[in-house]
């Protein structure tokens, strides 16, 4: 394991068919620490027939179904590196097999150590490495632990930081529900993709690999003024909303009472596993700025929100 998570650029991607994949879908994780991950795949795209009965009708939200559902299927061990998600509040059913999330209030952001290395317009992720548990963790004493098993149905808040790995191997699927305040969010992606974007622009291809998520490549030739104006666009529907003094409202008071034991962070971790071959990270003495660093300093989450602020001032 390394020190820093294991993030989608530097995974190796396979074509397989349905029945080679499966072929390898209980092989053990502990033999060799590999994984594989069908992950974040839309259903109406790759088995709209297959999925097509399914709908969220029963927490409240038939009108959703396959067609705004995602596809997660993977062996033990797959994982997504902590991170929270930037638009809507997420709600997971577990089809198959067992998972485990780790979920942590937005008030830890900067514990959870905030990055947009890679960047992805829909997710801020966390820097630290969840699975390699031999590093220093944050002291963080309300984590929640859950594991999700078939049947089971997840509410993740909106803005809330969650690590998800596969117990064993699993399928599941999801669906984000859009929120009021997904308005907001918008302005605050739009300015995280202008200086990253006018970032990648001047370097080669290797960084700009090291840089962006795999999804996000074409942001090399997005131009300032496309960026402008989807900026302008999103300042102004949020102007118009505070015009209307709207409300938000989400239909989930039958989640009032549903609450996840808090432990601390280190207790989880320590309960989940043990690091096959532990040993000490250092932290070097001195260190060189990166372009990551520059990134992380302009684009943290508290950095965005001053900058909304001005820019609102300007457009009053």
């Amino acid at each position: 394991m390394s020190e820093e998570p294991i993030w989608e650029t530097n995974c190796e991607t396979s074509s397989l068919t349905v029945s080679e994949f499966f072929e390898n879908f209980n092989k053990s994780f502990e033999i060799d620490n590999t994984w594989l991950y069908f992950d974040y795949k839309h259903l109406s795209t790759w088995f709209s027939e297959v999925f097509k009965d399914i709908n969220w009708s029963c927490v409240g939200f038939p009108e959703r179904g396959a067609e705004d559902s995602t596809l997660w299927i993977g062996t033990e061990g797959a994982h997504t590196p902590c991170h929270f998600d930037s638009y809507g509040c997420n709600i997971v059913a577990q089809l198959y097999g067992k998972k485990v999330w780790l979920l942590f209030d937005p008030l830890e952001s900067n514990s959870l150590s905030p990055t947009r290395v890679p960047y992805e317009e829909s997710s801020v992720y966390s820097d630290i490495n969840f699975a390699c548990t031999c590093h220093p963790f944050p002291d963080i004493k309300n984590a929640r632990c859950v594991i999700l098993q078939p049947g089971d149905i997840l509410y993740v808040p909106k803005h809330w930081w969650h690590y998800v790995e596969n117990v064993t191997s699993a399928i599941s699927v999801n669906t984000w529900i859009p929120v009021e305040s997904d308005t907001e969010s918008r302005v605050d992606e739009s300015l995280v993709k202008f200086f990253v974007s006018s970032v990648v622009k001047e370097l080669d291809g290797t960084d700009v690999n090291k840089i962006l998520n795999p999804n996000e490549r074409d942001l090399i030739d997005f131009k300032i003024n496309q960026n402008i104006d989807e900026l302008s666009w999103c300042v102004e529907k949020v102007k118009k909303l505070k015009l209307e003094n709207k409300n938000e409202v989400i239909n989930i008071e039958y989640l009032k009472d549903f609450t996840i034991p808090t432990d601390s962070l280190h207790n989880i971790v320590k309960n989940l596993r043990k690091c096959k071959n532990p040993k000490e990270f250092k932290v070097p003495d001195t260190k060189t700025v990166t372009v990551k660093d520059l990134i992380n300093a302009f684009c943290h989450p508290d950095v965005i929100i001053n900058v909304k602020k001005n820019l609102y001032k300007k457009v009053e």
